[in-house]
């Protein structure tokens, strides 16, 4: 068994050269190659040299056991010469949302239904923003949601500024909701009133979403 690993470039192009590990005075050198991807990645062959692209059922089956190969191929001799381009793929996401509020003389109640509809790509992960003030009691149901984290400070904001701007709601789906056509999210929060004066109701924003419907 052996285990390699190469950096990636974190910005502008990004390639992986495999050429294989060939074998001094080996008579016969062939296998096969599989190639998985984390979520959000496009990986695309250039010109492969030496290789015979396979449907990735036809690998062994140690290789065809493993979750999310996208790519296989054969070799029937080393070396050869994989060139492969790694991009990001986010996925895009549509979604509607309702709220219904609650208003009571020391506070309000939001309940809000948010429908994401999948275009492209699987959704693992989704981002809301959190209105200063709300305070989130409850994100569901336990079938759709496998973790959910409210951040008290916006990506890309200095502490100065945290308190005016939005905060960040991170959900994790559970797997099944990973595969279904359309997720319903159920969230509740609470929002103090104040004894005098006017207030601003908060609301949980689309961060990096195709906006529908609201």
């Amino acid at each position: 068994v052996l285990k390699t690993r190469r950096s990636l470039a974190k910005s502008g192009a990004r390639r992986i050269a495999f050429a294989g590990f060939p074998l001094s005075n080996a008579r016969e050198q062939s296998g096969y190659i599989g190639i998985t991807q984390s979520p959000n990645l496009w990986i695309g062959a250039a010109a492969p040299q030496g290789l015979h692209q396979i449907d990735p059922s036809k690998l062994p089956s140690d290789l065809r056991a493993r979750p999310s190969t996208s790519l296989a191929y054969e070799f029937l001799d080393q070396p050869f010469l994989l060139n492969l381009g790694v991009e990001p793929s986010p996925p895009q996401i549509r979604g509607e949302s309702r709220t219904f509020f609650q208003i009571d003389p020391d506070q309000a109640r939001s309940e809000t239904t948010i429908e994401l509809t999948p275009v492209r790509g699987e959704l693992f992960e989704l981002e809301l923003g959190v209105a200063p003030g709300l305070q989130v009691v409850s994100v569901g149901p336990a079938d759709v949601v496998q973790s959910y984290h409210v951040t008290d400070q916006a990506s890309g904001v200095g502490p100065e500024q945290s308190s005016q701007q939005a905060r960040r709601l991170d959900i994790r789906l559970t797997p099944q909701a990973r595969l279904r056509n359309k997720v319903t999210l159920k969230l509740t929060a609470l929002e103090q009133i104040p004894a005098l004066g006017s207030i601003k109701l908060g609301l949980f924003a689309f961060d990096r979403t195709t906006p529908g419907n609201s």
